[in-house]
């Protein structure tokens, strides 16, 4: 059974190594989390989690999910949440532009409902964290 959702809206993401797919309705009346349970190049198999999860993952979540970056030269660049990751003690968010094929991944601390700038001393030690844990995201 092969099963569409009536919305353009459908979101991929990692949150504790666990793959979850972010729906949101038109006019963005409901936004639903589901857990991916198995994956091939055709085919997601997905699972409802329950309510108690969904309004848990939105409620850590919702606030950091779409963001607007300033580039240098002062242009804004939208992303998306792609993945979480622990880095020594704190959350690290991978955002990515929906545009772009090959887009490059942006990292922030996800702290307070805010995204913070990583120290570029750190920065790399990141990077290499997220090529570790999420291969499958390269």
């Amino acid at each position: 059974m092969n099963v569409h959702f009536a919305t353009e809206h459908q979101y991929i993401f990692s949150h504790h190594h666990i793959q979850h797919v972010l729906l949101i309705w038109d006019k963005e009346t409901r936004k639903d989390i589901y857990i991916v349970e198995t994956e091939t190049p055709d085919t997601l198999t997905l699972r409802y989690p329950g309510e108690t999860y969904r309004e848990r993952i939105l409620d850590e979540l919702e606030p950091y999910f779409f963001q607007v970056l300033l580039s240098e030269d002062q242009k804004e660049i939208p992303v998306i949440l792609g993945a979480t990751f622990a880095f020594h003690d704190q959350t690290v968010g991978m955002y990515y532009t929906k545009k772009e094929i090959n887009s490059i991944p942006y990292f922030f601390f996800l702290r307070e409902s805010e995204l913070m700038d990583i120290p570029e001393q750190s920065y790399g030690q990141v990077i290499q964290q997220f090529r570790s844990t999420h291969p499958h995201m390269l």
